[in-house]
Parts: structure tokens; C-alpha cells; sequence
């Protein structure tokens, strides 16, 4: 049985009931405009560290020797083009 909590304890599924206002699930609304509002805050920031991310690791395949390009199936002209490339087409 999924809770919720409150300051008072815990909701379970009878009080949630109880709660639905003339067929609004007014608990079950406000947790979603709160997932909603999380989600949108955490966007740029996951935007962001997707950029470091892809930034750390082309960086990481510039400063692979050629050997070690070749053992993972690229060349170096491949790594070149593709650092060329803004983050956002890679």
C-alpha cells in the first residue's frame, strides 16, 4: 500500500479517499503540479551536466592514442570531426 506522509502521520488509501473532493482528487493533483514543478527546476541542470558529460568524454577520446582508438573500433580523423562538432549535434 503506497503512503503519503503528513506532519500528523501517515495517509493511507481510505483517508486519500475521504479527501477527493466532489470527484477532484485534490492530494493526488497537488503531487503531480509538485512533480511537475521539480521536473522543470531540474531540467537545465540535467541539461547541463549532459553538456560536461559529453564535453569530459570527447575530451577523453582526444587524449586516447591511436592504439587505443583502433581497441575500441575508431580512428582518429573520426574523433577529430566529431570534436569539431557543437555539443548539441554530437
Amino acid at each position: 500500500m503506497r503512503h503519503l506522509f503528513r506532519r500528523e502521520g501517515v495517509v493511507d488509501a481510505t483517508e486519500r479517499a475521504m479527501m477527493n473532493v466532489s470527484g477532484l482528487d485534490l492530494l493526488g493533483c497537488a503531487e503531480r503540479i509538485g512533480r511537475a514543478l521539480i521536473g522543470a527546476a531540474l531540467r537545465p541542470i540535467k541539461a547541463v551536466r549532459a553538456r560536461n558529460r559529453i564535453q569530459r568524454e570527447g575530451r577523453a577520446l582526444l587524449d586516447m592514442s591511436d592504439h587505443m582508438l583502433r581497441d575500441i573500433g575508431i580512428n582518429r580523423t573520426y574523433v577529430l570531426h566529431e570534436g569539431g562538432k557543437p555539443f548539441h549535434r554530437r
